[in-house]
């Protein structure tokens, strides 16, 4: 674990050590209609190939999302319970194409040797500490051959600025109404991070954008998404998005 970091990264494993069990019951299921709006416009640009990184996998999110496009995949996460979770959830990983590693993923990046053609990193950048970003592009870039593909997602600061009202009073009805409530008081470490981390900073490190995605955090209303979901969230997403608090980015390295 990096010296520097290792309170903020304690802190964070020891909260995903009490909420891995309704993580995705809280996290993933309200948001999961949410996300393929999100990333629907990137998912026909992630090219295949030979092997996939997600860094931060979590219960593998990512890796139920594009592994099957690739031969092989690896999923690193520091939380011990949610790659257990990650073991049964993820297909690639029963069909022996997906190996999960328990690791702070600066030190997974620092001693691999590995390339690989798409590395994720969904919904973590924002839990680290601002002046870990640098170190993390650098050490990312040394594992994309030229062409390689970065994909990343995270909220981001939007200086005050509310949701609108129709996704204010559509999420106010939703499943994470109340499913909120069963998260522990106790939060991680972790704050919305400027959106230029997502749409400007990788060019620095060698990255040029293929396509970026925006839109408001907007929740079902039930699980699993019903029609009337479908419809309302896709308006939603179409009318009030392009200003919304959840940016997803796709970059290539050059």
């Amino acid at each position: 674990m990096n010296e520097r970091w290792k309170d903020h990264f304690e802190h964070d494993i020891s909260f995903h050590r009490k909420t891995a069990a309704i993580y995705d019951h809280v996290n993933t299921e309200p948001r999961l209609l949410a996300n393929d709006l999100l990333f629907a416009p990137l998912d026909r640009r992630v090219a295949p190939g030979d092997a996939m990184l997600d860094l931060g996998c979590g219960t593998g999110q990512m890796l139920r999302r594009y592994a099957a496009r690739f031969r092989r995949a690896v999923g690193v996460d520091h939380s011990a319970e949610m790659l257990a979770l990650a073991r049964e959830r993820v297909p690639a990983v029963a069909e022996g194409r997906c190996t999960l590693v328990q690791s702070d993923f600066f030190d997974y990046l620092e001693t691999c040797r590995d390339a690989f053609a798409l590395v994720t990193c969904v919904g973590c950048l924002h839990h680290l500490p601002v002046e870990a970003f640098d170190v993390f592009f650098a050490r990312v870039r040394a594992h994309l051959p030229p062409g390689g593909q970065l994909l990343l997602a995270e909220p981001v600061d939007t200086h005050g600025r509310s949701p609108p009202a129709p996704v204010s009073r559509w999420n106010a009805r939703s499943v994470m109404a109340t499913r909120a409530a069963l998260m522990p008081m106790e939060e991680s470490d972790e704050a919305p991070i400027r959106e230029d981390v997502l749409l400007g900073k990788p060019r620095a490190f060698g990255f040029e954008r293929v396509a970026a995605s925006r839109g408001w955090e907007l929740f079902q209303h039930a699980v699993p998404a019903t029609v009337l979901d479908r419809l309302a969230m896709r308006w939603l997403h179409a009318r009030f998005g392009g200003d919304g608090n959840v940016i997803a980015a796709l970059w290539r390295a050059v």
